[in-house]
């Protein structure tokens, strides 16, 4: 597993390009969605009709709180200063565990890239407070476990 600076900056072109795909799909959907709404115009059919019009206005509601929110994220992983490397973990780091590869960015999940699983983690996510500002060779406890940092990008 060869990690440098050249994968870290390839996983957060991955990472981006990721959330950019969810900001653009919660979009399609709202304008989808929002086609759907000004169709269903007033008819005889009454309560049933109007229901159908009460579902497709929560349904547009969720979206444009899920769109709020992926693009929240979005512009937070657009600050993460990635093409820096750095001797100690903090946010735009990539480090190496025994335990997998972890960029500290923004909560994103589990990601792969070349065959590889990164965990994305948020500056809040609790093993991001355990390695802040530590350096590779490192060792920190989470969770019971003796963790060893191995690299630090």
């Amino acid at each position: 597993m060869l990690v440098n600076q050249q994968f870290k900056e390839a996983v957060f072109e991955k990472l981006i390009a990721l959330q950019s795909a969810k900001v653009q799909a919660l979009a399609n959907e709202i304008s989808a969605n929002r086609e759907n709404l000004s169709s269903a115009t007033k008819s005889s059919a009454g309560d049933k009709h109007e229901t159908g019009r009460a579902m497709l206005q929560l349904e547009q509601e969720k979206l444009g709180r899920s769109y709020a929110e992926a693009e929240k994220l979005m512009q937070l992983l657009l600050r993460v200063p990635f093409e820096k490397s750095y001797q100690q973990i903090k946010v735009g780091s990539l480090f190496a565990t025994q335990k997998g590869l972890f960029l500290l960015a923004a909560s994103f999940g589990k990601i792969e890239h070349d065959k590889q699983e990164i965990f994305v983690l948020g500056a809040a996510a609790p093993m991001s407070q355990i390695v802040l500002g530590k350096s590779a060779g490192e060792e920190v406890e989470f969770r019971g476990d003796r963790i060893c940092i191995s690299a630090v990008i």
